[in-house]
């Protein structure tokens, strides 16, 4: 794998999820708000946390996002339809993507664990003279592989691998997340009554909920190959308000309009690729900047407050 070109690729796909959440935003209110990203971050990296994805890279995907995004969004809902304040949703988020972190390092720490108890054993068997690498006439350069407690050499017949051993990496981080959503199911079913029969509640929470996924598929992307990127609240804004500005209801206007949003995007994440990427500056300070640059460009255009309007094929 060309890991720097991946890396690079990563902030160029985010760039383009983020312009798409834009669109998205003007769909969804009809006109664009520049000030509509700033309090998308926290959500973002709860759903991407939540999904199994470790803060750090390496570990996750984006199956375990989408059920994060949809378990979040959930919760939050619970909230709402109870009657809670809505300045509590925050505090909820916060509270999951701190409890969400504090599983995945138990669970690192489990693996660890797992791994010294596998080195002890090594170091037992080497002392008592009972090691494969210590049997007579064996060879210390084969590779050995361990299948159901025996040892196999080269060029005897292994198992063709069935479908848990073919996908163990994805499942392993993916499967908690759909076992959370299945608890909030139950919970929300419990709480609010017949809610899983009403289709209007499920209709309005997959629109939230696709909304959430699309950034932190974004976001998600990026964390994977061990970065992070702060210029998602205003790209959406940025993007939102070019897109109804240069629409203004027209739905003829759609056909230019949005993928020149989806080029400034994307071209907002190859800037912010360069940066991390080509020329190795620390992902905070190169798209926090980024941010700040985009922030003022879209105050300057906007003047500050919704402009434009979104035509009726977008909405």
């Amino acid at each position: 794998m060309r890991v720097p070109l991946v890396r690079f690729g990563a902030y160029v796909l985010a760039g383009g999820f983020y312009g798409l959440a834009g669109v998205f935003v003007s769909a969804q209110t009809g006109s664009g708000d520049p000030l509509v990203g700033n309090s998308l971050l926290l959500s973002m990296f709860a759903a991407v946390v939540i999904g199994g994805t470790q803060l750090g890279g390496g570990k996750g995907g984006r199956v375990g996002t989408i059920f994060g995004a949809f378990v979040l969004m959930i919760v939050v809902n619970i909230l709402l339809a109870l009657n809670v304040s809505a300045y509590f949703s925050t505090i909820a988020e916060g509270g999951v993507l701190l409890a969400a972190v504090l599983l995945g390092s138990l669970s690192r720490h489990s693996v660890l664990a797992d791994r010294l108890r596998t080195l002890r054993g090594a170091i037992r068997a080497r002392r008592a003279g009972t090691h494969v690498s210590q049997r007579p006439g064996a060879d210390r350069k084969l590779a050995f592989v361990a299948s159901r407690g025996r040892v196999r050499a080269p060029g005897d017949a292994l198992p063709e691998p069935g479908f848990l051993q073919r996908h163990a990496a994805a499942l392993r981080y993916a499967v908690p997340a759909c076992v959370c959503l299945l608890v909030v199911l139950v919970a929300t079913q419990v709480v609010l009554g017949n809610t899983l029969l009403n289709g209007g509640f499920w209709n309005s929470l997959l629109v939230l909920s696709t909304f959430l996924i699309i950034l932190a598929l974004g976001q998600g992307s990026v964390i994977l190959t061990g970065g992070l990127d702060l210029s998602v609240p205003w790209t959406i804004g940025l993007s939102g308000i070019l897109l109804a500005g240069l629409v203004q209801g027209s739905d003829a206007a759609l056909l230019y309009a949005v993928p020149t949003v989806f080029a400034l995007a994307a071209l907002i994440g190859l800037l912010n690729g360069l940066g991390v990427v080509a020329l190795g500056l620390s992902p905070i300070a190169v798209t926090l900047a980024a941010n700040g640059i985009l922030q003022g460009i879209a105050l300057l255009y906007s003047g500050g407050t919704p402009s434009g309007f979104a035509s009726p094929g977008l909405r």
